[in-house]
């Protein structure tokens, strides 16, 4: 029997808690685990695209990626991404861009961030998709960026 860090039994518990069933329907299986300093993230796949959850200190990040990328992109970003693009605000109009993107950071509610990923899993999945996935990426970047000046 394997013996886990603290940190996987955090990821695997967590898992369990707010992914189990969502991660079987979607046939997402364990990829690999990466260890860092204070914890470590767990990626799993379903071949389409990649889900890291890294824990640190008993705080959780929900990341995705494309399975032939190597960046990932916070769920919170993709939150917003779908608000600015859903509402069609304009790279001009940072008052708003800023309101959306502190509105779309809550990384300590697991719950709500789990139910919005499962209601908009395919619509994720789609941004990740392989005709999609340069456009999303260069979008994701400049919110990422965005995201560093006001949160």
């Amino acid at each position: 029997m394997a013996f886990l860090d603290s940190w996987e039994e955090e990821v695997n518990d967590f898992v369990k808690k707010y992914y189990q069933s969502f991660f079987a329907k979607n046939n997402f299986v364990f990829f690999k685990k990466e260890a860092f300093l204070g914890g470590g993230s767990m990626i799993f796949s379903d071949s389409g695209v990649l889900f890291e959850i890294a824990s640190n200190k008993n705080r959780f990040v929900i990341k995705f990626g494309q399975v032939e990328g190597k960046m990932f992109f916070g769920l919170d970003i993709i939150k917003a991404y779908f608000k600015i693009t859903d509402y069609r605000i304009d790279e001009d109009d940072i008052p708003n861009r800023k309101k959306v993107l502190l509105e779309s950071f809550h990384a300590d509610d697991y719950s709500g961030n789990a139910t919005f990923l499962i209601a908009n899993f395919n619509k994720i999945k789609n941004l990740f998709s392989s005709e999609n996935y340069n456009e999303t990426k260069v979008q994701l970047e400049k919110l990422s960026l965005e995201k560093q000046k006001y949160v």
